[in-house]
């Protein structure tokens, strides 16, 4: 894993990135902004890919959940439409799930708690729980994020850097293992590695105690004082 040897790794990747020109810190905010997918490349407009990605989450949710979901009905189709409008607009978004419900008209809790699950199997949304507990059962999800960076600028031209910062790291530790939110820092790994995520200066006193807890900055090249680089976790793949 990157955690081995994460000076290593960016040395390498910085250097060949050198040789060729490029600018890599620069390509990463264009990656988050509107490159996670291939399709980007047939528009010559970025409103257009931006309005493609819409289509994509709306025919996600009018064809391939109420497929998988036969439960999902017309209804259905229109409440999560709002709820993932709502969500997209409060990301990370930790839900009160009474008053989400009551605002959006669901029928009741566990009603909303199956939309949540729905939008994550389709990969729309990305659900993080408590280290205790499970999508399985229908739980109250600790933490709500678009499943990648693309959708938040698809939803809204300027998102919070803090949450474009976070849920990058969720896409993209998310089919690590098993990723949760933990009551201190903002993501763990199988119970074992603790993820704080912010700029490059960043401290660490909200996970000083934790063994294995990294800081993970924006807008820095290599590893600085105990810091990894955010850009690094997108070669996880």
């Amino acid at each position: 894993m990157i955690l081995e040897k994460p000076q290593e790794i960016t040395q390498t990747i910085t250097q060949q990135t050198k040789q060729h020109g490029l600018d890599l810190l620069f390509m990463f905010k264009q990656y988050l902004r509107d490159g996670y997918f291939l399709s980007r490349h047939n528009y010559l407009q970025e409103n257009l890919y931006f309005d493609s990605l819409i289509n994509t989450i709306n025919s996600i949710i009018d064809a391939d959940l109420p497929y998988v979901f036969p439960d999902i009905d017309t209804l259905s189709r229109t409440k999560l439409k709002l709820l993932l409008k709502h969500i997209a607009q409060k990301c990370p978004f930790t839900p009160n799930i009474s008053e989400l419900s009551r605002n959006l008209n669901i029928a009741n809790d566990n009603t909303l708690k199956k939309y949540l699950f729905y939008l994550s199997e389709g990969e729309v949304l990305t659900n993080l729980y408590s280290a205790n507990k499970s999508h399985k059962d229908f739980q109250k999800p600790q933490k709500i994020f678009l499943n990648n960076t693309n959708f938040a600028f698809a939803y809204d031209d300027a998102p919070h850097l803090g949450t474009i910062r976070e849920t990058f790291m969720a896409n993209c530790l998310r089919y690590q293992g098993n990723l949760t939110a933990p009551t201190q820092g903002d993501f763990c790994l199988d119970g074992q590695w603790t993820f704080e995520i912010g700029g490059r200066f960043k401290n660490k006193r909200q996970i000083k105690f934790i063994k294995q807890a990294h800081v993970v900055a924006d807008d820095i090249l290599f590893c600085e004082h105990d810091h990894l680089p955010i850009w690094i976790f997108g070669f996880l793949w």
